[in-house]
């Protein structure tokens, strides 16, 4: 969508806004709906992944043993080891009771600062909007977090706003200050904060969360990092 908007500032360009919007609008919902499924997923949807390679994968970022996954699920190590090296086709019962154990062990063992990225990139509430949406359209992302010079988190500047500003101004956005139209800040959280209560907050919160520690920026996790971590297992530290 950026490149649209740096067209309009160099080239005095009209174009359909309101097409823009709605498409935005539609890619949030559709957006939503992904993190959801993927939070609320079905058991079929999970077996897609459960490989003998995946689970042994999943059982050492956990950093358990066989014998620890055996216990809490209430199996044989015997069994955990012939599930692993792919000589036995468990019973679903069986898999789903291995499953919840790894899952709810990752949950706990991992924090916002294993999934989180840095540096985050802000702008000041005095910067043009102009500056925002050029930092925005280079670097990919849909927001930035808004600070005053002392680093307090002030506000929000996201790609909703800047489209909205547009369509209000005519595409005249070269004078209008980040502090007159930005949002109000991300939530924050600290480094600690587990996966499941990042969930909670990108589903009914915010696109993103600010990471905090002693009242500076130390990283921000969008939903997409989210995503990225449910179906894949990745993060900023390769878990």
């Amino acid at each position: 969508m950026f490149p649209l908007y740096i067209s309009m500032l160099h080239y005095n360009i009209q174009p359909n806004y309101l097409k823009l919007f709605s498409w935005r609008k539609i890619y949030l919902i559709l957006y939503q709906y992904i993190l959801l499924s993927v939070h609320m997923h079905t058991f079929q949807g999970e077996n897609m992944f459960l490989s003998p390679q995946y689970i042994r994968y999943l059982r050492k970022k956990a950093k358990m043993t066989q014998k620890e996954l055996a216990e809490r699920a209430g199996v044989s190590q015997s069994l955990i080891a012939r599930i692993e090296n792919g000589t036995v086709d468990p019973r679903y019962s069986t898999l789903r009771k291995i499953y919840n154990v790894l899952k709810k062990s990752l949950s706990l063992a991992f924090s916002a600062r294993d999934v989180m990225n840095k540096p985050v990139y802000t702008v000041y509430e005095n910067d043009t909007l102009r500056k925002a949406a050029e930092i925005m359209w280079k670097k990919g992302f849909s927001q930035l977090p808004v600070i005053d010079k002392k680093g307090k988190i002030k506000g929000t500047i996201s790609e909703e706003i800047i489209v909205r500003t547009l369509l209000k101004y005519h595409g005249k956005i070269f004078k209008i200050r980040v502090k007159d139209v930005m949002d109000k800040p991300l939530p924050t959280i600290r480094p600690e904060c587990n996966i499941d209560d990042i969930y909670r907050i990108l589903l009914m919160e915010a696109p993103a969360t600010l990471v905090v520690e002693n009242k500076k920026i130390k990283g921000i996790i969008t939903k997409s990092d989210i995503i990225a971590y449910c179906l894949l297992g990745v993060s900023n530290k390769g878990i």
